[in-house]
This record gives C-alpha cells, sequence and structure tokens, in this order.
C-alpha cells in the first residue's frame, strides 16, 4: 500500500503507522451508493453515500 501523509509525516520523514515493510497489517474497505434524477437533458440532481473504513488510521475526516 501507499503510504500516506500522517499526522504530517511524509514517506522521507516516516510515520509510526506504517513502515511500509512486508507483512504489515492492514484491511480497508470502502462502498459508495449514487443515484441520479435527470427530469430534462439539461438538468441532473445527484444524491450520493460514501463509506470508508480501515483497520488502521488511514483515511481523514469523522471516526464516527
Amino acid at each position: 500500500m501507499l503510504l500516506p501523509p500522517v499526522n504530517g509525516a511524509t514517506a522521507s520523514t516516516g510515520t509510526p503507522y506504517f513502515t511500509e515493510n512486508p507483512g504489515d497489517k492492514y484491511q480497508a474497505w470502502d462502498m459508495q451508493i449514487t443515484g441520479d434524477w435527470m427530469p430534462t437533458a439539461f438538468t441532473t440532481f445527484r444524491i450520493e453515500y460514501n463509506h470508508r473504513a480501515a483497520s488502521v488510521p488511514y483515511f481523514t475526516g469523522s471516526q464516527a
């Protein structure tokens, strides 16, 4: 997996979460549901829901 910037750390400064060694534990998944409604040829209304989760703090945002 790619090494993300975690708490300001970069690939060159290192991070305590990912060592980039083979065998590092990491599991993640995401899902997205999208619905479009096109009442005319030039108008589109869209509603989206996206959820992501990982076994370590990989994604930014709410941890709800």
